[in-house]
């Protein structure tokens, strides 16, 4: 018995092993793709808006679950318009308190800074088009109210300077990561043919490995 518990324990780690979690710890996501799927649904709850009239009480229920009181008080009164007794917004090339028209690629990035969440993304200049702008960051900040994460804030050109070092320090962190991890194998000679051929069979045969060293 002590023999079966303890193959089954060396199962799990090895699994952990091959497959780890990343655990934030700093929130209630539990990976960095909900931030931003809660980030899009809020941009998407703001374009709503200009797809028909609503009374302020509609307003507030398709806001509400995204965006804290004060954020969304000067998202509305920027672009908010009444038509009879309801409102609708408008398009524009020039919006303003929207949450930033981001790629949601690998440009987009979470900055987890104590109790708030940054969503930060670098745009390059561009001088085609209607719009027009030099090389600057966009991003939204998100706070904890009520135990729920709500969109806080927007930035443009006035983004702390200690998150955007932060955010310059990701793309560092994984170079340096990417480095290390190449030495280590270049050192080892794992990258030879039979260490691959190994490493490729333990992950497609853990259970095999396990029952092999007993």
């Amino acid at each position: 018995m002590k023999k079966i518990v303890f193959r089954f324990l060396s199962y799990m780690v090895l699994i952990s092993l091959i497959f780890p979690s990343k655990i934030m710890a700093e929130s209630d996501f539990s990976n960095e793709k909900e931030v931003i799927n809660f980030v899009q649904a809020a941009f998407q709850a703001q374009v709503e808006l200009s797809e028909q009239p609503r009374t302020i009480k509609e307003i507030n229920e398709l806001l509400s679950p995204y965006l804290t009181k004060e954020y969304q008080k000067l998202f509305l009164n920027e672009n908010l318009h009444s038509v009879d007794d309801r409102y609708i917004t408008y398009g524009t090339d020039f919006p303003l308190f929207y949450i930033p028209f981001f790629s949601y690629s690998d440009k987009t990035k979470i900055v987890w800074d104590h109790e708030k969440i940054y969503v930060i993304e670098f745009f390059s200049e561009n001088d085609e088009g209607p719009v027009s702008y030099d090389n600057h960051y966009e991003g939204v900040s998100l706070e904890k109210i009520d135990n729920s994460w709500k969109v806080s804030g927007i930035y443009n050109d006035d983004m702390p300077d200690q998150i955007i070092q932060q955010f310059n320090g990701i793309d560092q962190q994984k170079h340096a990561a990417n480095i290390s991890t190449k030495e280590y194998f270049l050192q080892k000679n794992f990258l030879s043919l039979p260490y691959i051929w190994g490493y490729s069979y333990l992950r497609l045969n853990p259970i095999f490995f396990i029952y092999f060293l007993y």
